[in-house]
């Protein structure tokens, strides 16, 4: 077997162990999951189930970057389509909210990701807040040290930075176009409508209660929320 065909079936076998590991974090969660069990399910060894990742986490990014894959191509396809600034800052909110109606499973992941469960941190401060402050508003604040972590927690990183610099760049093109009022701070509008965008469909249920026993749920508190952000940029 050539060195070409070899590295086209070690790929197809990883994707084969994503998708396995997938279902089985999409069906039990991450907690309860084990590397005994994805290699049970993919019809492996452990041993040969470490050949292909190094632990459990790098399995479990390896799944939450394939959904937000999706994210970032949904946004960029409507972000497109739309004309004015304000438009595009809306075509994000309605694509997060769409993306989590058809891709549920792959929204918990993403939310299980930035839960707190692991150390983004050493990320965000070498790497990615580095470059949104530096596109967004032309300096960074941050040091240029780059720390060693896992290759798709960083692309996931990475994605996230991409998004908010779309959200960052939309909201300047809204100040350009009018449509969008001239003392809006586009970093810190777009942290804001980012915050509240993933918040909104990531709430705990004793929130989730105080809407339902005022007559509210998710999808309206999420329009009066697009709202609220209408009257703070116009």
């Amino acid at each position: 077997m050539s060195l070409g065909k070899k590295e086209m079936k070690r790929k197809q076998k990883r994707e084969d162990i994503i998708h396995t590991a997938e279902k089985l974090f999409f069906s039990n969660g991450y907690d309860d999951v084990s590397m005994n069990d994805i290699a049970k399910e993919a019809g492996m060894s452990k041993a040969t189930l470490y050949l292909y990742f190094d632990n459990k986490d790098s399995l479990f990014f390896a799944v939450v970057l394939r959904g937000i894959k999706i994210m970032k191509s949904l946004i960029e396809k409507e972000m497109k389509n739309a004309e004015k600034g304000i438009d595009k800052v809306f075509a994000y909110r309605n694509v997060y909210f769409d993306f989590a109606v058809k891709y549920p499973d792959y929204l918990y992941v993403y939310n299980y990701f930035l839960s707190g469960r692991f150390n983004l941190t050493r990320i965000v401060d070498n790497l990615v807040m580095k470059d949104v402050i530096e596109k967004g508003r032309k300096y960074s604040m941050f040091p240029a040290t780059i720390a060693s972590f896992d290759e798709n927690e960083k692309k996931i990183m990475e994605i996230r930075k991409d998004i908010l610099i779309l959200l960052i760049n939309s909201i300047k093109i809204g100040v350009e176009d009018n449509s969008i009022k001239d003392e809006i701070q586009p970093v810190e509008m777009a942290v804001l409508i980012n915050s509240m965008t993933e918040n909104n469909l990531n709430m705990p249920p004793d929130l989730i209660k105080a809407l339902e026993m005022n007559g509210s749920d998710n999808k309206k508190f999420f329009l009066d929320a697009s709202n609220l952000i209408n009257n703070l940029l116009k």
